[in-house]
């Protein structure tokens, strides 16, 4: 309840979310309300929605076409987009086409759709949601003596440092960090373990509980940064076939890839 309310818009480049903050708080406490007078014994563990902005389908491609940034992506005007612009991953076709690459820099020339971009008042839009969420969140979880999962502090890690296991270190970054899979949104294995283990220890420790963490090895990749080298640090990704390749991966919520 809440990764999704701001996901959706923002993987379509709205700033928009589905339910406002204080919309959510609302019903928040209503449904822990209803699920306390069903199950007024159940011990109950609740996770903080992610900042989904870090996610890798919205950092792995960057708005600086060169490393110095004197070729940018154009975005809708057409306009250069800005350090603090995020590009969607969703925009890899069309870029590998030539679309929203200034001529100069040996592009087409035109505008990335909207629907591609995620602009820097959208970002914080969209920040502000999901601080306003697990502040409801967080609240309603220390009036109620619930155990409380910070899934928002894991993905801070994963896109900073990092988690480190058996000598190797395991990123948010697309491709090669080995915590999220091909759509740049959802876990992987061993992120989804890592999760788990977090709910786990948060569990034991609120209520008393002995349940035993799962063993990493059993879900680990060879993926991580360490493991096989990154080819791609926040460049376009090529991927062939990729109108039909995105179609598909996000297709139950009704996005396709774009066309110019």
């Amino acid at each position: 309840m809440g990764a999704n309310e701001v996901l959706g818009p923002a993987s379509q480049g709205s700033g928009t979310p589905v339910i406002n903050a204080a919309s959510f708080g609302v019903l928040l406490h209503g449904t822990l309300d209803s699920l306390a007078a069903l199950i007024p014994n159940a011990d109950v563990a609740m996770f903080t929605v992610p900042d989904i902005t870090s996610l890798p389908f919205f950092t792995t491609i960057s708005p600086r076409l060169n490393p110095t940034g004197t070729c940018r992506v154009l975005g809708p005007g057409p306009a250069p987009l800005t350090d603090n612009d995020l590009v969607l991953l969703t925009a890899g076709a069309l870029l590998a086409g030539g679309h929203g690459v200034p001529a100069p820099c040996g592009g087409i020339g035109d505008a990335l759709p909207a629907s591609v971009v995620l602009p820097a008042a959208s970002v914080a839009s969209i920040q502000a949601a999901v601080d306003g969420y697990n502040t409801a969140i967080r609240t309603e979880a220390a009036a109620r003596g619930y155990a409380l999962v910070d899934l928002n502090g894991l993905l801070k890690q994963g896109a900073s440092t990092g988690f480190e296991f058996q000598g190797q270190v395991y990123t948010s970054a697309f491709l090669t960090g080995g915590l999220f899979s091909l759509d740049g949104v959802h876990p992987t294995d061993f992120a989804h373990g890592v999760i788990c283990d977090a709910l786990i220890e948060a569990v034991n420790e609120k209520f008393g509980a002995h349940v035993p963490l799962l063993n990493l090895a059993d879900w680990a990749t060879g993926t991580a940064s360490r493991a096989r080298p990154a080819g791609i640090e926040r460049g376009v990704p090529v991927i062939e076939n990729a109108d039909a390749v995105y179609g598909t991966l996000f297709g139950w919520r009704g996005i396709r890839a774009p066309t110019p």
